[in-house]
């Protein structure tokens, strides 16, 4: 577990650091230059324990690490005639795995630890041009949940961090890279087609009247999730159905509690393009986690909007109304972020502990 524990409370030991580090050249300097460089390297320092983890996991950390291991072990012998037969998984993944085991490496670890670069990468990028404080958002992202699950989604893992990049484009309103971006993560994970809905909705204005035709628009969808789910599946040939809910009520309390908190620090603030885009998009993922009572299928979906809630959340942390309250806030904050990170390894993760390496022997 200990690893665990260091990825999660390392970010935060850098944020503690950087603001300290930040006031003195505050004080001292006036090279903006300076506060660039002083973020990219703590946020350099704290993704690259989380991107070790993942590129260097025994293949018994996450239920489906031991099939992409075995699927990539299988390309060596599949030549590239036949690398679209008899496979379910998309042809953007397939042609990026083979051209790693064919020109790069045979070894599984190398190809993860490209994978997990990629993905820190992405992430990387979008919390420094998203967060005043990004190593924040590393804190919030391990503890969250989203960490967790890229131990096991390969594919849509690299879907999700692909679109993180068209998020740029949909604030610019520039459609055709975006929708570029969004057709390129579609080849890694079909349901990376969820993320169309960023551009539509991440520049409206966020007003009472908007909020209550999106509640709307939910509720209509959520009466019809039947029908919805069987389009869709159908549509992108996935035989997922309807699964019964055991749990998600306190995460779905959460996602409200964050959307409330930010709406009530950050109202004023909505006419900055950053903030309604992050809001905006909290929004969608709002919507799948309340269609999650429903079915768990809607789960995975909500993973791609989970980093806008993310962003959205540590900047509303870093911007309260009353300064003099920021540091209780933040304890609070960071405590209850941490038990619930750990409640989850003891429960719905505890096949994860301890940590191991490729180089154990366990299964």
């Amino acid at each position: 577990m200990i690893p665990y524990i260091f990825i999660a409370i390392f970010p935060i030991v850098l944020f503690l650091v950087a603001q300290q580090v930040s006031i003195g050249y505050r004080k001292n300097c006036k090279n903006s230059t300076i506060f660039v460089r002083i973020n990219w390297i703590y946020l350099f320092l704290a993704i690259l324990p989380i991107g070790l983890m993942i590129a260097l996991r025994n293949k018994s950390i996450g239920a489906d690490t031991g099939v992409y291991i075995a699927r990539f072990k299988e390309l060596q012998q599949i030549p590239w005639s036949e690398l679209f037969d008899d496979t379910r998984m998309e042809k953007g993944y397939l042609l990026f795995s083979k051209f790693i085991n064919s020109f790069i490496s045979t070894n599984e670890v190398v190809f993860f630890s490209i994978c997990s670069f990629i993905c820190m990468l992405c992430i990387g990028i979008f919390a420094y041009k998203n967060c005043k404080q990004p190593v924040l958002f590393v804190f919030l992202y391990v503890t969250l949940g989203l960490f967790t699950f890229m131990l096991s989604g390969l594919r849509q893992s690299l879907a999700m961090c692909i679109c993180l990049l068209g998020f740029e484009f949909a604030k610019k309103r520039k459609f055709i890279p975006f929708l570029l971006v969004v057709l390129l993560a579609f080849t890694f994970h079909k349901s990376a087609v969820f993320y169309i809905f960023v551009y539509f909705i991440v520049n409206r204005m966020v007003n009472l009247k908007n909020i209550i035709i999106y509640s709307i628009l939910a509720f209509i969808l959520i009466l019809n999730l039947d029908r919805v789910q069987a389009y869709i599946g159908e549509a992108l040939d996935y035989t997922y159905q309807i699964e019964s809910t055991g749990n998600g009520g306190i995460f779905l309390l959460i996602m409200i509690l964050i959307t409330g908190f930010s709406w009530y620090y950050l109202k004023d603030d909505f006419d900055d393009i950053k903030i309604r885009a992050l809001f905006n998009t909290n929004l969608i993922a709002l919507f799948f986690w309340i269609a999650r009572l429903v079915t768990r299928t809607a789960e995975r979906p909500s993973y791609y909007f989970l980093f806008a809630t993310i962003a959205l959340f540590a900047e509303t942390i870093v911007h309260p109304k009353k300064k003099e309250n920021q540091k209780i806030l933040l304890l609070i904050i960071i405590g209850c972020c941490l038990l619930l990170y750990i409640y989850r390894f003891y429960s719905n993760f505890s096949s994860f502990i301890p940590y191991r390496t490729f180089l154990s022997n366990e299964i």
